[in-house]
């Protein structure tokens, strides 16, 4: 997990690599690339990645503020990288005025990297969820028939399933004290009587 986590880090730690500089908390956006992040629209949110000036034209183009292209503070990226709390109002405005599925098909269209930003509901209905497996069903002794995340790990020979539910208190014990500590069950009976159990 430790290795998972630094390799995530990859921009925090390129950037202090290479300026000494201690990242700070900035939300969801990308620290370097300027329109990077999420917008709020009428109806949720919505990734926009506009990452190189190509995108950016067509980005402009598509909220319908072509104006901005070649804004003396926003035309290239540094630019709007420096300038991004004066630029960010301008984007948000204009993406609030549409709907999340509406932007989609717009930047979608126009070749604009985009995404929704789902609630958990959404994240439950999502056909790639379902097919990839990542909801399953159990019995559990006490719960029932649920529902749990699957395995995200999928090797072609060993490809993982879950087999059991996680153990209630005690759900294992006899198994335990019998294989593992050599117990008989005339012991295991006594140490029940004794209160320890």
């Amino acid at each position: 997990m430790l290795d998972c986590q630094i390799a995530i880090l990859e921009n925090a730690i390129a950037r202090y690599l290479v300026t000494g500089e201690v990242p700070k908390p900035i939300g969801n956006r990308h620290p370097s690339i300027v329109p990077f992040e999420s917008f709020e629209t009428s109806d949720g949110e919505i990734m926009v990645a506009a990452g190189n000036d190509v995108l950016w034209a067509h980005l402009c183009k598509a909220i319908g503020r072509e104006d901005l292209i070649d804004h003396e503070k926003f035309k290239t990226n540094p630019l709007r990288s420096k300038n991004y709390w004066e630029l960010r109002p301008l984007i948000a405005n204009e993406i609030k005025k549409k709907s999340t599925k509406e932007w989609q098909e717009i930047f979608d269209e126009m070749g604009i990297p985009n995404s929704p930003i789902n609630t958990i509901d959404k994240v439950l209905e999502n056909p790639q969820v379902m097919a990839r497996n990542m909801i399953v069903e159990i019995d559990h002794p006490i719960a029932g028939r649920t529902k749990i995340p699957g395995i995200p790990i999928k090797l072609s020979l060993t490809p993982g399933e879950i087999r059991l539910p996680s153990p209630c208190l005690g759900m294992h014990r006899d198994e335990i004290l019998k294989e593992l500590l050599g117990y008989d069950q005339e012991t295991i009976e006594e140490l029940e009587k004794e209160g320890i159990f």
